[in-house]
């Protein structure tokens, strides 16, 4: 189904399975929060980019479950499936968590007031020296308990960091004929290899001490929820 669509035929609230006053969308450049009832759905838009490519139907479901399975492991009340988008009786229209062919999937989350989210307690003054020493601990307890990366597997790696580095800076010279940055960009690609190629033995070091592990890879303040009296990251 035509993005253009599937954001207006998921934007009605005949869509859901369950009575729905209004329907909130939130954007986001890889995704679309549709904020419905009790609940939320998040599906992504077909995109490709540099850093993640969401051009095909199975690659936008396989993200999606890959989301619940990480995601689960600090908020495991928040993200509650997988579910099946299919067309609906009417052309145009869409039923979520409908019987059929899917034509799309999303991310079911149970939705919060988004007055919680860390990012607006902040904008209003909310956000307290208790909430940040809740999120410490319990972010410092989740880190202690991920499994120690193993050298076989190539993460944390000086030649992974550097590929990563790599890709950051061709895609900020492949904006240079377009953004006029030549000379910024000119001083940025050796400014930024020679810290990397001064540290490989910390890096190195590091991997080999256990200081490698898989944690939470966008921790802000707008992915961050007060919620049943306790910080979640999401």
């Amino acid at each position: 189904m035509d993005d253009v669509v599937l954001t207006a035929a998921l934007a009605k609230p005949d869509a859901y399975p369950y009575p729905v006053d209004r329907v909130q969308v939130i954007e986001t450049h890889i995704s679309r929060v549709f904020l419905a009832g009790d609940f939320a759905y998040k599906v992504r838009k077909p995109v490709r980019f540099d850093f993640v490519d969401f051009s095909t139907a199975q690659a936008r479901r396989e993200d999606c479950q890959t989301e619940l399975r990480l995601n689960r492991t600090l908020a495991p009340g928040l993200y509650l499936d997988v579910v099946p988008i299919v067309a609906g009786d009417t052309a145009g229209s869409v039923k979520v968590e409908g019987a059929g062919t899917p034509v799309e999937y999303a991310v079911k989350m149970r939705r919060f007031p988004q007055q919680d989210l860390f990012s607006e307690m902040l904008t209003e003054n909310r956000l307290q020296a208790a909430h940040i020493d809740a999120l410490a601990e319990r972010m410092a307890r989740f880190h202690h308990d991920q499994p120690f990366a193993r050298l076989e597997e190539g993460y944390g790696t000086p030649a992974r960091v550097h590929a990563t580095l790599d890709e950051c800076l061709g895609s900020i010279e492949r904006l240079d004929d377009r953004s006029g940055l030549s000379t910024e960009v000119s001083r940025l690609v050796p400014a930024s290899a020679a810290p990397l190629g001064e540290a490989i033995q910390t890096l190195q070091t590091r991997l080999q001490s256990g200081h490698v592990r898989a944690c939470h890879g966008d921790l802000h303040l707008g992915n961050i929820v007060w919620l049943d009296g306790e910080p979640t990251a999401h």
